[in-house]
């Protein structure tokens, strides 16, 4: 019976804040000032599912001897993730920033977000879009997407495309010829040089995202034409 209990207990939660959720996201498209109530609901659905995890432990092995190593084994657990959440992006904050010089008011391009910097914080960077928008982009993101940043607007188009590479060939060697055959590649503009980003691999093969900059819209099409060509792992020679 209490296990009937502690089952109905948690989908009556899940069936609140799913309700609460929609809710939530149908005002804030009335009423921007509801936005912040929907960024701070996750904080809402941790703590609720929390409270109902010690409950149903405490209801389902109170009278169990083993009932205080289970609640220290949760403690530990849901600190350690906890702790996981909050400060992964502390750490690929501060490996990114290794890797790139971030400053206010340089233009950045993150995934399909672009848009000038506004601060770049502990956990996150801020940037303003071209409407105007702040939006801010957690660290990790930031090491899982292919960026780019200018210190001006203009001047360049870009594309991405992906790549992938057969395993004989090492990684530096890769990086090395896609440099170099995007330098050789008309219409590719090397004064901004290509976006190389490792994303991937599997039994076979290793897959890049690369990120290349023309001079001109109507070069984009045939540049990347001739990027998948030149770079196709079946006829890619490294060693010439």
């Amino acid at each position: 019976m209490k296990i009937v209990t502690v089952l109905i207990a948690g989908a009556a939660i899940l069936i609140i804040l799913k309700t609460i959720r929609v809710l939530l996201n149908k005002a804030g498209q009335k009423y921007s000032y509801w936005k912040k109530f929907i960024r701070t609901f996750p904080l809402v659905e941790i703590l609720s599912w929390t409270i109902y995890l010690f409950w149903g432990a405490s209801t389902l092995l109170k009278d169990k001897n083993y009932y205080p190593y289970i609640v220290i084994i949760l403690v530990l657990v849901l600190t350690g993730l906890t702790g996981w959440y909050i400060f992964r992006d502390v750490f690929a904050g501060l490996l990114f920033r290794m890797e790139n010089d971030l400053k206010k008011g340089d233009f950045l391009k993150i995934g399909n977000v672009s848009g000038q910097i506004r601060s770049a914080n502990l956990t996150n960077v801020k940037i303003v879009s071209d409407n105007g928008q702040i939006i801010s982009i957690p660290n990790s993101k930031l090491r899982m997407e292919s960026v780019s940043g200018m210190t001006a607007r203009g001047g360049t188009e870009e594309f991405k495309i992906q790549l992938s590479f057969e395993k004989k060939f090492k990684k530096p060697e890769i990086e090395k010829k896609i440099n170099s055959v995007v330098a050789n590649t008309p219409w590719c503009n090397y004064k901004n040089p290509p976006v190389i980003k490792f994303q991937s691999e599997n039994e076979d093969s290793y897959i890049y995202d690369l990120l290349v900059y023309t001079l001109n819209p109507q070069h984009h099409k045939i540049a990347e034409k001739l990027l998948n060509e030149r770079l196709n792992s079946n006829h890619l020679q490294l060693h010439e």
